[in-house]
């Protein structure tokens, strides 16, 4: 009899572990979902900066290294052009997103369809990719002309940008 009721304290003792495991697991599998939900966010803007820093160690090559300019990988000097320079939705809604809470939502949304002209749900919910790219051109474009004053920049510059455009 003793010796029962030590049996059951120990299955009822052995169940309430087993019940707190089961809810640590379920809290860590709920963690790791949000956690998966916010990389796929930051994703781009992570490819972004990614771009940037390699065009960087590129040019690095050239000054540290002594490496003729023309044997530098065009590729990843354009990629990292690119990322600096022109618009890129995804890269942006997930550096707004960063913001969130340090500024109102308000004003991070009133910026993403300032430069796009749409929502970020919207954006990112079209799945045809000729859309995103002429938002991310137009936002460019936008962004180029406030920068160097519009049409006050020399025409070679002006035709330089224009060639970087892939239709």
């Amino acid at each position: 009899s003793q010796e029962m009721e030590r049996a059951k304290a120990e299955i009822t003792a052995l169940e309430k572990k087993h019940e707190e495991e089961l809810q640590e697991f379920e809290t860590l599998a709920q963690e790791s979902q949000q956690l998966k939900r916010e990389l796929e966010v930051k994703e781009p803007l992570y490819r972004v900066g990614l771009d940037v820093r390699l065009r960087f160690l590129e040019y690095a090559r050239e000054s540290i290294s002594g490496v003729d300019p023309r044997n530098l990988d065009q590729g990843v000097i354009a990629r990292g052009n690119d990322a600096t320079h022109r618009g890129h939705g995804e890269a942006d809604n997930a550096a707004l997103s960063c913001l969130r809470g340090a500024v109102p939502t308000a004003n991070l949304d009133a910026l993403f369809i300032d430069l796009y002209h749409c929502p970020t749900s919207r954006y990112l919910n079209w799945t045809e990719p000729k859309l995103r790219q002429a938002l991310n051109y137009q936002a460019f474009i936008r962004t180029l002309t406030i920068q160097n004053h519009g049409l006050n920049r020399p025409i070679r510059e002006r035709q330089s940008a224009m060639e970087h455009f892939q239709f």
